[in-house]
């Protein structure tokens, strides 16, 4: 029987380090004599267009805006059936393009994973905490998530192509996502790249 191999994916606001712990692990992974390879499992199948429309539909919100209420509700039709379509495109993505390259290396390392797509669904309005939650819990699940938790001024200061006030947005809508999140394991991702290194790996039983 051919065995599965093991998915790694890396969240969190741009400039927390996914792709630096990515490329760390995917070395490592090799040095101790696993087969490993990083993809970014952070696409759509077949919603790309219909993505188009919903941005047309409701612009992006100001930057400066606070992150959205949770008692804001997405009442639109449109965006309440893209959810669905989101999880099943997501589905389609991971069952033909993800799980075939599980069974040829012992793990894949992703530096994005489908639940990044979840802060930018509140920040476009395009759903309310209570269904975007549904649309986390209805993804595939990889067999170990790391959310790395990087403070919006240390982003800002590695990503300078964002402004302060939108990094701090993100920075907020990931935490009330996903700390505390059961299967996702928070790293603080303020510390040292050495420090967060050791940690990932004690999480997969490497040291």
């Amino acid at each position: 029987m051919i065995k599965k191999g093991k998915l790694i994916a890396f969240i969190g606001v741009d400039g927390s380090g996914k792709t630096t712990q990515s490329n760390i692990l995917l070395k490592e992974m090799r040095y101790l004599g696993k087969t490993a390879v990083t993809r970014k499992i952070f696409s759509f199948f077949i919603i790309s267009l219909f993505i188009k429309i919903l941005k047309k539909h409701k612009p992006y919100l100001k930057e400066n805006e606070k992150a959205i209420s949770r008692k804001r509700l997405g009442k639109n039709f449109v965006r309440q059936v893209f959810l669905y379509f989101a999880v099943l495109d997501c589905w389609l993505y991971y069952l033909f393009r993800v799980l075939p390259i599980l069974y040829k290396y012992d793990y894949v390392i992703s530096d994005r994973y489908f639940y990044d797509y979840a802060p930018n669904l509140l920040r476009l309005g395009i759903g309310n905490y209570h269904n975007v939650f549904w649309f986390i819990n209805h993804l595939p699940k990889p067999d170990y998530c790391f959310y790395l938790n990087l403070s919006g001024k240390n982003a800002f200061q590695r990503k300078k192509g964002f402004t302060l006030s939108y990094l701090n947005m993100m920075v907020e809508l990931y935490n009330n996502l996903f700390v505390g999140f059961k299967g996702i394991i928070e790293i603080e991702a303020d510390a040292r790249i050495e420090d967060l290194k050791n940690k990932i790996q004690k999480n997969i039983l490497l040291v």
